[in-house]
């Protein structure tokens, strides 16, 4: 029967009840051996119904096959396997017919046909897909027929693998299109080599990984790796050459994802990945390095402010020591983090920074502190001196002479000439001096002495100073 032929069949099936409890209720899809229909058990429970063609069930082993299906899709516990709920055959035509899990979605072919898939969109696929594929292995499961027809996509972005074992149902007698898709295991243009060549005793788990890689190249080049004119073609070149290399058609794919694309469909099956494990593994480390990837660039390629960024560091944008505020205020975030740990080194840094400064300062200020009460013993000393000998000074005749020593700067080297009585005033009684001077008693800050000289010698002046506010 022809394909047109199939689909009028299957069409005329709609509204029918199978085995009193299966209702058909619309057509899903048509293909080379079965129909798929969208149905709902009486209880109202929505399922997914596979029906053979006629002509295919009538066979006991190919219906056996068939059933083997729902068999090996249940080994497995994943929940991207689609899960087979019952089995049995349509009491009107004798059909074996499959209930299945019913997955609202679409198929990754539709999708591909409308998306183009890039580094991202590929690396989700593989690593789903492979997750499945792993525990399929575990279970001794092969699926040998992976392609985009077979992936459905639920709404939230959930691979779903369909038709699982089902290659090895299809082998009836006397049809060369099913013996094809039977006896060799898959479909023409996902075919492994080992599978193009029909040697079922060389496929492994090996031959999954190449029709998961071909899978990839088809969604990202829009055309599966093998092509031909016609399906004998198509066979002969799946059977003797090599898949082109993905970065050949499909310049939106990155290096990295070409490279494991490419080793999945190597021609010799010990060229490609050993295991789904290892190549799941590779898909993941994949995934990490271009997510590290895409946030460099993304602060490479962020646009500058013409705004000075704000004092986030011990150093500000002006190049001044940051405040503790600025730093403190950075510092909040989650211990143990990046973002506080470089918290932490900034305000280490600034410490340091200050330190020396602050070391600066107190040396100062402790010799502020001092340096008045040195001078001021050392005036007094030098008063006493004065005191306690008068009469040397007259014997000698000296010219008394009043200097005034203060924190502003000296306006003549040399103070001008006092009277002998006003000298000896002031060298005699300085605390009458200090009573008959109430405007420098009233100005602390300001230190007056007295000392007699010669008019040979020069003018003795004591270092003034301001005493410290402290």
């Amino acid at each position: 029967m022809k394909q047109d032929d199939f689909a009028a069949v299957a069409s005329a099936r709609l509204g029918r009840t199978l085995r009193g409890k299966w209702r058909l209720e619309s057509l899903l899809g048509v293909g080379g051996t079965s129909a798929v229909y969208a149905a709902s058990h009486v209880n109202g429970a929505p399922v997914a119904i596979k029906i053979l063609h006629p002509g295919h069930g009538v066979c006991p082993e190919v219906r056996a096959r068939f059933f083997r299906e729902g068999h090996l899709a249940n080994r497995v516990r994943h929940p991207a396997i689609v899960g087979v709920l019952d089995q049995d055959v349509d009491e009107v035509d004798g059909a074996a017919f499959l209930v299945m899990e019913r997955v609202d979605g679409e198929c990754l072919d539709d999708r591909a046909r409308r998306t183009l898939f890039g580094d991202d969109e590929l690396l989700d696929v593989a690593a789903q897909v492979l997750a499945a594929l792993v525990a399929a292995h575990a279970a001794g499961v092969v699926h040998r027929d992976l392609k985009p027809e077979n992936l459905l996509v639920d709404g939230d972005g959930t691979i779903r693998i369909l038709d699982f074992g089902i290659a090895r149902a299809m082998a009836p007698e006397g049809d060369a299109a099913a013996t094809v898709i039977g006896a060799i295991c898959g479909t023409p243009g996902y075919l492994a080599p080992e599978q193009a060549r029909g040697d079922r005793d060389a496929i492994s788990p090996r031959t999954d990984l190449f029709n998961l890689g071909a899978t990839l190249f088809a969604l990202a080049a829009r055309r599966p790796p093998i092509e031909g004119p016609t399906l004998q073609v198509e066979l002969l070149r799946a059977a003797c050459e090599q898949a082109p290399p993905l970065g050949s058609v499909a310049a939106q794919v990155s290096d990295d994802v070409c490279a494991i694309v490419d080793r999945a469909t190597a021609f010799a099956p010990e060229d490609r990945w050993p295991s789904a494990a290892e190549m799941l593994a590779e898909v993941l480390r994949a995934r990490r390095l271009r997510g590290r990837r895409q946030r460099t660039l993304s602060t490479r390629n962020a646009t500058p402010s013409l705004a000075p960024e704000p004092a986030r560091s011990g150093v500000d944008s002006c190049g001044a020591i940051a405040t503790p505020s600025a730093i403190a205020k950075d510092a909040v975030t989650l211990p143990g983090t990046p973002s506080a740990k470089r918290a932490l080194r900034k305000v280490v840094i600034t410490v340091m920074l200050a330190a020396p400064l602050l070391l600066v300062a107190l040396a100062a200020r402790v010799e502020l502190r001092w340096r008045p009460h040195a001078t001021t013993a050392a005036a007094a000393a030098q008063v006493q001196v004065a005191t306690a000998a008068p009469e040397a000074a007259s014997a000698k005749a000296p010219e008394p002479i009043l200097v005034t020593v203060s924190a502003d700067p000296p306006t003549s080297a040399r103070a001008p000439s006092a009277t002998p009585s006003s000298a000896a005033k002031a060298a005699t009684a300085p605390s009458a001096r200090a009573a008959a001077s109430p405007s420098a008693a009233a100005t602390p800050s300001v230190v007056q002495r007295t000392v007699a000289a010669r008019e040979d010698d020069p003018v003795p002046v004591l270092p003034g100073y301001r005493e410290s506010p402290y």
